[in-house]
């Protein structure tokens, strides 16, 4: 495992999603997905263009940043 001391949300951290396989993407690769299908997942990464982001999805991605904010403290 790799480290990569990047600001969740800005453009390095969008980057290293782009380029590279991060944690958050292990569910989906393993074929147990709680929001995301392999196939999909596959897609993202073979075409680079990730679906939009409704609003319901947003409220999930800023309790996701909060509660690491909280653990990094």
């Amino acid at each position: 495992m790799k480290i990569h001391n990047v600001v969740p949300g800005s453009a390095e951290w969008l980057q290293l999603r782009t380029g590279y396989r991060t944690a958050s993407e292990a569910p989906a690769m393993m074929a147990a997905p709680k929001y995301q299908r392999r196939t999909a997942l596959l897609h993202q990464k073979h075409t680079g263009r990730s679906p939009e982001v409704d609003g319901c999805t947003q409220k999930l991605f800023d309790r996701g940043h909060k509660t690491e904010a909280e653990a990094r403290a």
